[in-house]
């Protein structure tokens, strides 16, 4: 059965995935990776993935054009913007691998991270996190409850759609078509900041797939959010109370720039691999161009020295 990982991304976000491929390489160099285009701009960052070890851009994309028909015929009047694409994330279960973790990629991993797989066995969803301690605040409205789509006992079940595992055969083409029109329906219901919080909470509790939440698998397991305080060793990341290690970070809602909280651990893993150029801090409003057109004048008079 084959493992691995996929990304979502673009080239916005080129230095967070830099981090992100820097990271897990460091602790697994073999488990393949596939990134899931979050748009057409995405030709630097498939240019600078080729210094990585099987890393590469997901090629079925016939699916994402089809999820994405389907998904502008049902909402064709409903407000969207481009964090519609988010659910280009469905693309997970119809690309290679057998089973898969997905990961956002304002996310770092302190180790092998593809082993929480093994945890999923006879289970169909994997996630990690403590989200549900805060409620359906970030998911969904009241009217869920109301309509009694979910029930309160179920508010329990609600997780974080930044990082999750799962297998191919979990999620039928039909299945999330359908799935597309149905939440339309109840568009009143959720919160659309995040357009694939809410659908991908919705299919787990909705249509009870057998979920393991690896936070609920033992006793203080450390979080991932980065609004939390840890203690920082050697950059990797601990329980201030049990000592126990956090096997990623997640800056959920939180901006990664230079001071930001855990700075120092993710500008580690930004640099870890010295055939990349370093980091450029944006200077303004409007930085992705320049820090893209910096790089380029970097990489060219590199290769002229």
């Amino acid at each position: 059965m084959s493992r691995g990982i996929y990304l979502l991304a673009n080239d916005k976000v080129l230095d967070n995935v830099i981090t992100l491929l820097n990271s897990i390489r460091h602790h697994d160099k073999i488990t393949p990776i596939s990134i899931i285009p979050y748009d057409d701009n995405y030709q630097e960052l498939q240019s600078y993935i080729q210094e990585f070890s099987a890393v590469d851009i997901y090629e079925n994309f016939d699916f994402l054009k089809s999820l994405m028909e389907i998904i502008n015929q049902a909402w064709h009047d409903f407000p969207k913007d481009h964090r519609i694409n988010m659910l280009k994330k469905f693309g997970c279960w119809f690309g290679p691998f057998d089973e898969f973790l997905y990961i956002d990629t304002d996310i770092v991993v302190f180790n092998q991270i593809v082993t929480l797989l093994d945890t999923m066995k006879g289970y169909e969803f994997l996630s990690y996190d403590y989200q549900r301690k805060t409620g359906i605040k970030d998911i969904f409205k009241q009217e869920i409850l109301e309509e009694n789509l979910i029930t309160h006992d179920q508010v329990d079940l609600v997780f974080n759609a930044g990082f999750f595992g799962s297998r191919r055969d979990a999620l039928s083409e039909a299945t999330i078509f359908s799935l597309i029109h149905e939440t339309r329906k109840h568009a009143n219901c959720f919160i659309w900041d995040y357009y694939d919080q809410g659908i991908l909470n919705y299919w787990v509790i909705c249509q009870n797939i057998q979920q393991i939440n690896y936070t609920k698998t033992g006793e203080k397991i450390a979080g991932n959010w980065a609004g939390s305080d840890y203690r920082v060793e050697d950059y990797q990341l601990f329980n201030q109370e049990t000592g126990n290690p956090v096997l990623y970070l997640h800056w959920a809602g939180h901006k990664i720039f230079p001071g930001c909280r855990y700075w120092d651990v993710w500008n580690y893993y930004r640099h870890l691999n010295s055939a990349i150029p370093p980091y450029i801090p944006p200077q303004d409003g409007n930085s992705t161009f320049w820090q893209s057109f910096k790089r380029s004048l970097k990489n060219l008079l590199t290769e002229r020295a």
